[in-house]
């Protein structure tokens, strides 16, 4: 398999901060975050994007890093381990359809995508 050119990921395995509504770690700073859910389950059924308003200009979302991990074949605690390294790469963004768009990223040889819809407008 190719290398394609990854993203930079700016701010890129810092913790979300202290009175954030999700815990985890930041993709994108203050535009992707990769986060646990609550049930600590991936159901593998499309599910709500969370989007949280950082201030009245700026919106992020979160990525699901359970179903993340188990689209790469890993177990979720190492895809933090890997996002805080800067191994997690973020290799392609793509829209898809209207309010849709495919995020791929690799760890080594794996690649695996993530459709998010309805995520706020703007840079990956």
């Amino acid at each position: 398999m190719d290398s394609p050119t990854a993203f930079h990921l700016s701010g890129q395995g810092k913790p979300l901060p202290k009175d954030f509504p999700y815990k985890g770690e930041w993709l994108v700073e203050r535009r992707i975050f990769l986060y646990r859910p609550e049930n600590q389950q991936g159901t593998g059924i499309p599910e709500i994007t969370p989007v949280h308003r950082l201030n009245e200009s700026e919106w992020c979302f979160g990525i699901n890093s359970i179903t993340l991990s188990r689209n790469l074949g890993i177990g979720s605690h190492e895809i933090f381990a890997h996002n805080r390294r800067r191994t997690l790469l973020l290799v392609a963004v793509d829209d898809a359809a209207a309010h849709e768009r495919h995020y791929t990223f690799q760890i080594g040889e794996q690649q695996a995508s993530i459709t998010i819809q309805g995520a706020p407008e703007g840079p990956a």
